[in-house]
């Protein structure tokens, strides 16, 4: 199994972040689409285009690792406290034997922290040659989701390199 950690601080209110990545429609607008193209998102009640993603939504991508069959993640967990919100999806149809994304918000100061933390498995057919692309495209995407997040909150938004903590474990 193989694990990515990314982290980010936001200039921006946990209450405005949470909007983010909650609504449908702001959510496609930080998904580059060069890895995951967004195709489509059904609330919990299969309804297609909700205004918000609640647990039970699903989110559908389709992946250069396989044109053939969409990547679905469906939401599993969602909470939200004063200073700290988190929100969990899991694959259930896709090529990846696992895919886990748990996304982590919290206060600091000013700021919210952004953390991303997946854990994935490769599937068969990308050995070898995909051990060593994925891991790397899947960094550059998250330090583009981060990049695109900045971008929201910061009308003179330059990057800085040394702002980005990504990690990857294989």
């Amino acid at each position: 199994m193989s694990v990515l950690d990314s982290e980010t601080r936001i200039n921006a209110s946990l209450d405005d972040i949470w909007e983010l990545y909650s609504v449908a429609d702001l959510r496609r607008k930080i998904t580059p689409g060069f890895l995951f193209e967004l195709k489509e998102i059904k609330g919990p009640d299969g309804d297609h285009g909700p205004e918000v993603l609640e647990t039970g939504s699903t989110v559908a991508f389709k992946t250069w690792i396989d044109f053939d069959q969409p990547l679905v993640l469906r939401i599993v967990e969602r909470e939200r406290s004063d200073d700290e919100a988190m929100f969990r999806e899991e694959m259930v149809q896709g090529s990846f034997p696992k895919w886990t994304h748990t996304h982590r918000f919290r206060t600091v100061g000013d700021e919210t922290v952004v953390h991303d933390h997946v854990e994935y498995e490769l599937p068969d057919k990308c050995w070898p040659t995909g051990q060593l692309i994925w891991p790397l495209a899947i960094r550059a995407m998250f330090w583009m989701r981060h990049k695109s997040v900045k971008q929201e909150f910061t009308s003179n938004f330059t990057l800085d390199l040394d702002d980005a903590d990504i990690g990857i474990d294989l």
